[in-house]
């Protein structure tokens, strides 16, 4: 009687388990979203001529981010042509020094239609993405890919 009790106690535990996390993972879990903000910048090249610069923010239960997650910008090359570079912004580390701002986007990433493809990025994931990740190692960033894909059109990569 007591091991069909210690049973009955462990798949009822398990149960609740199981569906706490199911609850916790998607009704309770933050939404998401992103948004895509662009400025007119100054080109880097040290004239005063400005280029239109992406800036991709996450946007959590409608609370922007502080920061942007990837910026998108034209990045000099030494001939005085430009190629678009992308900066992921968490590699900056204090966003408000613009030295180190300036530094990291001299090594930013070549932004094409290729960069979201290679996997050398970093994204905020929600729960459910997490989890997904954990168990079958997939990427479901719709999101992602669909603002990179604006960002492609907009400046007429996506198609090279």
């Amino acid at each position: 009687m007591k091991k069909n009790f210690k049973k009955k106690t462990l798949v009822g535990l398990a149960i609740i388990g199981v569906s706490v996390l199911i609850i916790w993972i998607g009704p309770l879990a933050p939404s998401k979203e992103l948004v895509v903000i662009t400025k007119q910048m100054p080109k880097l090249d040290g004239s005063e001529r400005t280029s239109i610069t992406y800036s991709v923010y996450y946007i959590w239960d409608d609370m922007q981010e502080e920061h942007p997650w990837w910026v998108i910008f034209q990045a000099p090359l030494g001939d005085g042509d430009f190629e678009w570079a992308v900066l992921e912004v968490a590699d900056v580390g204090d966003v408000y020094d613009t030295d180190k701002f300036m530094k990291a986007m001299q090594f930013a990433s070549k932004f094409d239609k290729n960069w979201f493809k290679s996997e050398m990025y970093r994204v905020q994931r929600t729960r459910l993405e997490k989890l997904q990740h954990i168990l079958f190692g997939s990427d479901a960033l719709e999101k992602e890919e669909e603002v990179i894909g604006q960002i492609l059109n907009s400046i007429g990569l996506a198609k090279k």
